[in-house]
């Protein structure tokens, strides 16, 4: 996952009035590094790779014997954090981990199939693939959740001029837990649909000057002025850690209402913190620092509505896995979540009914 996948166009969205669909549903990759949370890709897997435990234990079997570690992501993230969590791992806190080894692949294979996979192991763990296993953990990858598609035919929001596509937007084509893939697939057909949509709407839109742009612009510029003045910048920097780890430990892959509820306060106090914050560089041009802040604060505020969607949705359901409601609740549940924010960024919760079509949901079995 890249580093600059801060969520920027959700939030900017989110603050127009446009609802922020199905936020608590995070996908976690299975193996991500250990520092840095980059990607081992699905690929060191499909090849042949092996998840181990500190027994030496394939520990797959006991999840997914049929599947193995090609198991379905969810559940392959699931396993590795239970073994952690039971004392099969290595390592502790932050830094626990269990292994990935595709040392019995040779190194010919891995050169010649994996070389991209062998790139991220060396730059973020000096480990050589080819030498010994890489240490991994499941990592934050994907929102199945978005910016709500008002208009599906042309993927326009109910901001007029707004569209969205891709992993920006929310057409739910991955329900709960997008598959390995369909993203790409998701942003080929949207992209295009998005593009025709705008296209035909600016090509019969009258335009202005426009008071409103000049004023956000104008807003824009103040708060630049007004947080550019002098400061400790290690101080956003030390919010953004608290952050991670706060999510990771309350809003991670195995939630609660005790856990989520204690997240919805920490966050408020890192809002709060970063309301507060002042950065030392005013200089307008390539303001790095200024660009971190804007960032900060947009995953802050996308945070507090995935804790919000999360500790509203009283059941488990794909990706989302509530261990104090471990059972999917189609009764109550068979809906999106729906987060929206008001002029003076209150959140608030909200409701839409899931559109069955061709396939009703039925239990996932392995």
């Amino acid at each position: 996952t890249p580093y600059i996948s801060t969520g920027d166009g959700v939030a900017a969205a989110l603050r127009a009035g446009v609802p922020f669909k199905d936020p608590e549903m995070i996908q976690f990759h299975p193996t991500g590094v250990v520092h840095g949370g980059v990607l081992i890709t699905e690929a060191a897997r499909g090849e042949g790779g092996y998840l181990l435990n500190n027994k030496g234990e394939r520990f797959m079997k006991n999840y997914a014997p049929a599947k193995m570690e090609l198991g379905p992501r969810d559940i392959v993230a699931r396993a590795i954090e239970t073994e952690i969590r039971e004392g099969r791992g290595f390592g502790h806190g932050l830094e626990a981990y269990v292994l990935l080894d595709l040392v019995h692949l040779g190194k010919k294979k891995i050169v010649n199939d994996l070389p991209q996979i062998r790139h991220v192991g060396k730059l973020f763990e000096n480990i050589d693939l080819v030498e010994k296993p890489m240490i991994i953990r499941p990592t934050a990858h994907y929102s199945m959740g978005g910016i709500d598609v008002d208009k599906f035919d042309d993927m326009s929001t109910t901001l007029p001029g707004l569209f969205t596509a891709g992993e920006a937007s929310c057409v739910s084509i991955h329900g709960a837990n997008r598959l390995g893939g369909n993203s790409l697939a998701d942003a080929v057909v949207t992209g295009k649909i998005a593009g025709d949509g705008a296209a035909a709407y600016a090509g019969t839109t009258e335009y202005s000057a426009g008071k409103r742009l000049v004023d956000l612009a104008g807003q824009w510029k103040s708060r630049f002025v007004g947080v550019t003045k002098g400061g400790d910048a290690r101080q956003m920097y030390a919010i953004r850690e608290e952050m991670g780890a706060q999510l990771w430990d309350n809003m991670g892959i195995f939630r609660t209402q005790a856990k989520l509820a204690a997240l919805a306060g920490t966050l408020d106090d890192l809002q709060s913190r970063y309301d507060a914050l002042r950065i030392p560089n005013a200089n307008p041009v390539y303001n790095s620092v200024f660009t971190e802040y804007v960032e900060l604060g947009n995953m802050l505020q996308l945070a507090r509505a995935a804790c919000l969607a999360a500790t509203a949705r009283r059941e488990s359901r794909g990706a989302h896995t509530r261990e104090d409601f471990p059972k999917r609740d189609d009764a109550n549940f068979l809906k999106h979540s729906m987060v929206t924010m008001d002029e003076g960024g209150r959140l608030h919760m909200g409701w839409k009914a899931v559109e069955i079509a061709n396939f009703k949901p039925e239990e996932r079995k392995y």
